[in-house]
């Protein structure tokens, strides 16, 4: 009798614990499996899943033997679940120790490849560090040849040509019609003077004196298009500005000319021609080399009236076309010189000149 009583309280232990211990792993593999879903270890936990559910089903499936006290049965029974429950204690093990084994293959590959993007994201970012250098040395270098090409060709002859060009966009032959004013300075007697000075000197003579007239130039938004041995060709867009850039041209070289006597040097004479009128501005050459270039009688004629200085005694000769362009034409000292004939040209052309006096 107390056998039988130890036995049924027992079995009623084992069924209570394995019952809480089935429930437990149900609920937790219920949870896992859901963050297996997708792996090779998902089918080792349904087969998990499907012994606890068994051995659940087992338990439930004894309570009614237990209801029979018939003790030779429980017996059977319980030595039947001790043995399954070996065997579901061996199967949890070998599938535990391979999901383990898995994870840690899965970790390490995890890991391996986060060594990997991590080596890779950094031999990305050196690569693009050389190519920002290489990029940031190549726009040096660009920015460099642009500011030696426009040493070269005035930036501000390509926007009248093509305004918003950029500089390799100019091909050869474009062009554009302009209304302009030109600017012819010659320097006289300039044969007489560099036989006196070695071919260096000369150099330095005429450099310094573009450096002397340049600044003048651009103040009054003009550019100097073409240098021509002793003489400079300089292009305006404004009348009224042209004229007054070659009034203070002249006052700065009766400055020069001060500073030279004091110093024991020959004085400068210039001339100075100012013309307006339409002409086309555009490029000329072949297709490894051009330059810019203005074509048109207007400048053809301020040329030709720039010699005419010597004649006139004068040192500033401006066309009637450009004196009627004139804003405030009254501001201006102007001197009327005369009609003049230009060879090849049959209609005379009228001069003037500034008073000074």
């Amino acid at each position: 009798m107390k056998i039988t009583l130890l036995v049924e309280i027992l079995f009623y232990c084992f069924l209570l614990t394995g019952s809480f211990i089935l429930l437990m792993s149900i609920l937790f593999l219920r949870k896992f499996i859901v963050k297996l879903k997708g792996t090779t270890a998902y089918n080792h936990w349904r087969y998990l899943l499907f012994l606890t559910v068994f051995f659940l089903a087992s338990y439930l499936a004894i309570i009614p033997l237990a209801a029979t006290k018939n003790i030779e049965i429980l017996y059977i029974v319980l030595s039947l679940l001790l043995l399954l429950g070996s065997v579901f204690v061996y199967i949890i093990s070998n599938i535990g120790s391979s999901t383990i084994k898995e994870f840690s293959r899965t970790s390490d590959a995890v890991a391996n490849a986060n060594i990997n993007m991590a080596n890779l994201y950094l031999e990305k970012n050196i690569e693009l560090e050389k190519a920002n250098k290489s990029l940031d040395h190549l726009n040096k270098e660009l920015i460099e040849k642009v500011k030696l090409f426009h040493r070269f060709v005035p930036s501000q002859f390509l926007e009248a040509i093509i305004p918003g060009a950029k500089e390799d966009h100019i091909e050869l032959g474009v062009n554009a019609e302009r209304d302009i004013a030109i600017m012819f300075i010659d320097i006289r007697s300039f044969t007489v003077m560099s036989s006196k000075l070695t071919a260096e000197e000369t150099f330095e003579f005429i450099n310094e004196f573009i450096r002397g007239k340049a600044p003048i130039i651009s103040k009054h938004s003009g550019f100097i298009d073409k240098f021509m041995g002793d003489g400079i060709m300089a292009i305006f867009t404004n009348c009224n500005q042209a004229l007054q850039a070659g009034i203070e041209i002249l006052e700065s070289t009766k400055v020069s000319n001060t500073i030279r006597k004091v110093a024991g040097e020959s004085e400068i004479n210039i001339g100075i021609a100012l013309n307006c009128g339409l002409v086309r501005m555009g490029t000329v050459g072949y297709e490894e080399r051009m330059e810019t270039t203005v074509i048109g009688r207007v400048i053809n004629v301020c040329a030709k009236i720039e010699k005419m200085n010597k004649t006139h005694h004068t040192e500033l000769l401006v066309t009637d076309n450009l004196v009627k362009e004139l804003e405030h034409r009254e501001s201006f000292p102007l001197k009327l010189v005369g009609e003049v004939y230009l060879e090849g040209m049959e209609t005379p052309i009228t001069l003037w000149t500034m008073d000074f006096s």
